[in-house]
């Protein structure tokens, strides 16, 4: 997996980006929408089921939402304990308990910690536990969300090949920034299924445009 992507690399994307430049694109479209979808996607495990797996994969988990968090201390041992907004960051591949656990250590839950202590503070989460929170979190809106955690997963980087699946499964039309991702099994760009018409992230459908193949690159 890797470690470090670099924002100009146009096989990654993140979330708060995709979100600005679909809400550019599309006039009944905000960044929020798009953020409130995708915090659903990311807890529900929408990302992990095996019709948005991009699959082929050359490493596992290759194409897993990646997450800046603070590198361990034994990778550079030298180096000063900072905070952790300033401390070196790695990508790493999550899934949607560790999502949950990073808001909660981050102090990022909605509502506050002190409601989220049957699972901050378990040393040990049992399934049951890590499983509600995560339909809490998957249902509580974006709007209720503090700045901390919005940051949190606004910062979430995917494959575009990744996202563009996603959107497939969902039926959701997609954005220029996407109509041109492949899969690297080389099987060519996938086209939502005629029998289910392409819908908004407002949940309304809607005709998907293909008149314009372009990417956007701003």
């Amino acid at each position: 997996m890797p470690t470090y992507i670099s924002p100009l690399d146009d096989n990654y994307i993140a979330l708060k980006r995709a979100a600005a430049l679909i809400a550019r694109e599309r006039s009944d479209i905000e960044a929020d929408d798009f953020m409130e979808a995708m915090k659903h996607a990311l807890l529900t495990r929408e990302l992990e089921l095996k019709e948005t797996a991009v699959d082929r994969a050359p490493a596992e988990d290759w194409d897993a939402p990646l997450l800046p968090i603070e590198a361990p201390p034994v990778k550079w041992p030298l180096a000063p304990r900072l905070p952790i907004d300033k401390s070196p960051q790695q990508h790493f591949a999550v899934r949607a308990p560790t999502i949950a656990f990073v808001l909660g250590e981050r102090n990022a839950l909605p509502g506050g910690p002190d409601r989220w202590t049957a699972f901050t503070a378990a040393p040990a989460r049992d399934a049951d536990t890590v499983e509600d929170v995560l339909g809490a979190l998957a249902h509580i809106p974006w709007a209720a969300y503090p700045p901390e955690a919005k940051a949190i997963l606004g910062d979430i980087v995917v494959s575009k090949e990744k996202l563009r699946a996603w959107m497939v499964f969902k039926g959701y039309a997609l954005p220029a920034f996407l109509r041109n991702a492949v899969d690297r099994a080389g099987q060519g760009t996938v086209a939502p299924a005629k029998a289910s018409p392409a819908k908004s992230l407002n949940g309304r459908h809607r005709r998907q445009d293909t008149s314009d193949d372009g990417d956007d690159h701003d």
